[in-house]
């Protein structure tokens, strides 16, 4: 059997399967506990204290938990629940899969671009706070 006709049996047998990808009795307690690790993240998230996290931050890790935690239940019923034989529903689902984790991607790259615009200002403000020592221009630099 060559290459070709290996792969068209397996398209065929995907596309025609009457069973998900992945038996549903696993991707549900996965989903819930994902789920719950979720929800008491987000919890920690909103009460957090100002001092802990900067709020940039906090809005940011939000949103992108929230997305999560509606991504989560779309990705249990697509691997765990509608079967390549019902192909509108199938692909329907494989397609709001993508595009939720497409979402969850942008957010965690605007966490990452927010973390480093954080650092150079922590950073300018602490070369700032040491040319005032070094410059004996700070008032516990003279000793008083």
């Amino acid at each position: 059997m060559s290459l070709v006709s290996a792969n068209l049996v397996l398209a065929n047998a995907v596309t025609n399967s009457s069973t998900p990808l992945v038996p549903t009795w696993i991707v549900t307690p996965c989903a819930i506990l994902a789920l719950f690790m979720l929800g008491g993240y987000l919890r920690a998230m909103v009460k957090a204290s100002p001092e802990d996290i900067p709020a940039s931050r906090r809005r940011i890790r939000i949103a992108s938990t929230l997305v999560m935690m509606f991504t989560i239940p779309i990705a249990a019923f697509s691997f765990g629940v509608v079967v390549p034989g019902q192909q509108r529903a199938w692909v329907l689902s494989w397609t709001l899969l993508a595009g939720l984790v497409t979402i969850v991607l942008c957010i965690a790259a605007a966490d990452v671009l927010n973390t480093l615009r954080l650092y150079r200002r922590a950073r300018r403000e602490i070369m700032r706070e040491r040319a005032e020592l070094l410059s004996g221009a700070h008032p516990s630099a003279r000793g008083t």
